[in-house]
């Protein structure tokens, strides 16, 4: 996957916190055909056919951070690994993250992480964040690297690739039948 940088962002939807209602904001957006088509490069896809979220953003009653909970759903064409056709996925995630403001450099009021703890907040600088990025990490993270024809057999692929392997081939020696040797004349 090739990363943007800042001024390229595929899918940018900056927010700035002091724009949201203290009773929430909500927010619908779906890609453009120019934006869905920079994105399937970046994330190494044949082609995205289709990408929207829907969210509502609530600040924390502490006044700490934002609550973003809602759904993100792509649907796109990736080659399939075995048999390298065309084939179509979907990905249609549930969102919950937490904002937290941090320092430029990333550090900050986030802290240390523990494993067994709750995933961490989500980065905020000077209370402002890019959703529309933020949205596309969460899809690269579900996208499947080696994606599979459904239906395909996982025991056999050679078949559908064309490729047949020689049927029963022989054994080869055992490798350490050399050192088996060895050990006899050691003695």
């Amino acid at each position: 996957m090739n990363e943007p940088s800042a001024t390229t962002l595929e899918f940018s939807h900056p927010v700035a916190t002091s724009e949201i209602s203290p009773d929430g904001t909500s927010v619908e957006r779906r890609a453009k055909k120019n934006e869905r088509a920079k994105l399937s490069t970046r994330l190494g896809l044949e082609a995205i056919d289709d990408l929207f979220f829907k969210v509502r953003m609530t600040p924390e009653p502490e006044g700490n951070g934002l609550i973003v909970e809602g759904h993100i759903k792509v649907r796109f064409k990736q080659t399939c690994s075995v048999t390298t056709e065309l084939i179509e996925s979907v990905i249609d995630l549930p969102v919950i993250l937490r904002f937290e403001e941090t320092d430029e450099s990333g550090e900050g009021k986030i802290g240390d992480i523990d494993i067994d703890d709750e995933d961490p907040p989500e980065p905020m600088i000077g209370g402002r964040f890019d959703l529309g990025e933020t949205m596309v990490q969460l899809v690269a993270q579900e996208i499947d690297p080696f994606p599979r024809k459904p239906g395909l057999p996982y025991a056999d692929f050679s078949t559908a690739t064309g490729h047949h392997e020689k049927d029963h081939a022989e054994p080869s020696e055992n490798p350490f039948a050399v050192l088996e040797n060895l050990k006899d004349k050691l003695r």
